[in-house]
């Protein structure tokens, strides 16, 4: 989730600016454990609804494509969908201010997160890798 903060910048073009520093965790990542399996995971939406329409989801549209061309040693996880109401908007009940998860709201990123992790583990054992 390494970005949210970077979206109240003053910088010109918040969006490719988060998303290159972003992807330079990335590949410095793949560069110290090349062998690995990395899970990128969207950003959660805030309290804000224009500051994720304008920021948050472009961030996590341009992230995920990215992600996508990476190949299989590098996953998504779109956690911002899990965070939502029926109406599109952020769950206030699973941040404690606006930004960060409270209790319920990591309690429903791990339900999303922990089976993802056991099926791109299954992924590398069933590839004959190390999980």
């Amino acid at each position: 989730m390494i970005g949210i903060n970077n979206t109240w910048s003053s910088t010109p073009d918040i969006v490719s600016w988060t998303v290159e520093g972003q992807l330079a965790v990335i590949r410095r990542l793949r560069a110290l454990r090349p062998n690995a399996t990395l899970l990128v995971n969207s950003l959660l939406p805030t309290n804000n609804p224009t500051h994720d329409r304008e920021l948050v989801e472009p961030i996590n549209k341009r992230l995920a494509a990215e992600v996508a061309r990476m190949g299989v040693d590098v996953a998504w996880l779109d956690a911002h969908a899990t965070s939502l109401r029926p109406n599109g908007a952020a769950d206030p009940t699973l941040f404690k201010d606006g930004v960060h998860p409270n209790a319920a709201g990591y309690a429903r990123w791990s339900a999303t997160l922990l089976p993802k992790l056991d099926a791109l583990s299954a992924l590398r054992t069933a590839s004959g890798r190390k999980p």
